[in-house]
């Protein structure tokens, strides 16, 4: 099958880092690329894959008729190498909460940046459009010292990317190979993102799906490559 690779753009130029790091890449692996600056102008074909905003892919998917892929944001499988009590409830059932601070995440990618909630206000600040009923994940705070980003791809550790805090702060690569190992459900591209606690703990601050990753210094052409497998295995859900 020839692929075109539409990746989202402003004055003919990606919008973002990771668009430019999709644009480099696919050209290095032979695919052809195109932009496109609203989601309408993307055809509707499956040798179409789509490099843009998650609201964007979303789109299309349901366009095509294809299932959005499944959230996996913390597996409960992965729960154990959180070093922490994660909850899974929704947005109204929060707002009920009296006791703070705690960090609340929602489970749908991106669909409202997550945070620390230090009193009420801090969830009634949240769009209005964002349903009650909108599932979430709760945890205690922890605060780390320093963050990373572990790349996987058909099972395997590719990199690892320093994105935030101490970066003389390194994590336990084996605790990252068993998380990694741990995630039976995993799709075949993804990442990890890993922090270093007060203690020095390795710890999984979240998983992030590589159809809607960022490339966070990624090779481009391993971004490429990811985003490739990841697209064909969600496009194969359609039969």
């Amino acid at each position: 099958m020839n692929r075109t690779v539409y990746i989202q753009a402003l004055n003919q130029f990606p919008v973002d880092k990771p668009g430019v790091d999709a644009l480099l890449g696919f050209k290095q692996i032979g695919i052809q690329t195109k932009f496109y600056e609203t989601i309408d102008q993307v055809p509707l074909q499956q040798n179409v894959v789509v490099v843009g905003f998650a609201d964007d892919v979303r789109y299309w998917l349901t366009a095509m008729s294809i299932p959005i892929p499944r959230s996996i944001t913390l597996p409960e499988e992965l729960y154990y190498f959180t070093g922490r009590a994660i909850q899974n409830t929704t947005l109204d059932r929060a707002l009920e909460r009296t006791y703070y601070p705690y960090f609340i995440k929602p489970t749908l990618h991106k669909l409202f940046e997550a945070r620390s909630v230090e009193q009420r206000s801090d969830l009634t600040a949240l769009p209005d459009e964002i349903p009650l009923s909108t599932p979430v994940l709760l945890s205690q705070n922890v605060e780390f010292t320093s963050e990373y980003r572990a790349f996987v791809i058909e099972g395997k550790l590719v990199s690892l990317k320093h994105y935030k805090g101490n970066l003389c702060l390194f994590p336990n690569c084996e605790i990252i190979h068993q998380t990694i190992r741990g995630f039976t459900a995993q799709p075949i591209a993804f990442s990890i993102d890993i922090g270093l606690d007060q203690i020095d703990r390795t710890l999984l601050i979240e998983c992030n799906d590589f159809w809607s990753l960022d490339s966070f210094g990624l090779d481009p052409k391993l971004y490429a490559q990811g985003l490739l497998l990841r697209w064909d295995e969600i496009l194969k859900q359609t039969g």
